[in-house]
C-alpha cells in the first residue's frame, strides 16, 4: 500500500514493543533501536503478512529495501515489532526462523 493513497491504520501511533528475538537480530544485522524507529518513520507502504494479524511495513535502511514485520497488540495497545528482513534477492540456503513470545512459538518463517 502506498502511503500517498491511504493513511496509516490506528495502531501505527502506538508505543513500540521490540521482541527479544528482534533484539538479537538487531545486533546481528548491525542496527539499533534508533535505526529501527527511523526505518518506521520513513516507511513508504504496508500490506498484510501471510501470518494472520501481522503486517509488513516497507521501508529502506542504508540504501537497501527492508521489511519490518509488526503485530498490533490490541489489548495492550502496543505495536510489537517481530522481525526485520533485508531484501537481498534469492537465498542460496533455506532456513527456518521461529519467533517466540512469552515462551510460546508465535510464528515461523521459512
Amino acid at each position: 500500500m502506498n502511503l500517498g493513497e491511504r493513511r496509516w491504520p490506528p495502531w501505527w501511533d502506538w508505543e513500540l514493543e521490540i521482541s527479544p528475538h528482534l533484539v538479537k537480530r538487531m545486533f546481528d544485522r548491525r542496527f539499533t533501536e534508533i535505526d529501527l524507529r527511523r526505518m518506521l518513520e520513513y516507511a513508504n507502504g504496508y500490506h498484510r503478512d501471510i501470518v494472520q494479524g501481522r503486517w509488513v511495513i516497507l521501508t529502506t535502511y542504508q540504501r537497501s529495501r527492508w521489511e519490518v514485520i509488526v503485530e498490533p497488540d490490541f489489548d495492550s495497545q502496543l505495536l510489537v515489532v517481530v522481525v526485520t528482513l533485508q531484501q537481498r534477492g534469492t537465498m542460496k540456503d533455506s532456513y527456518l526462523e521461529v519467533t517466540f513470545r512469552r515462551g510460546r512459538p508465535l510464528a515461523a518463517y521459512y
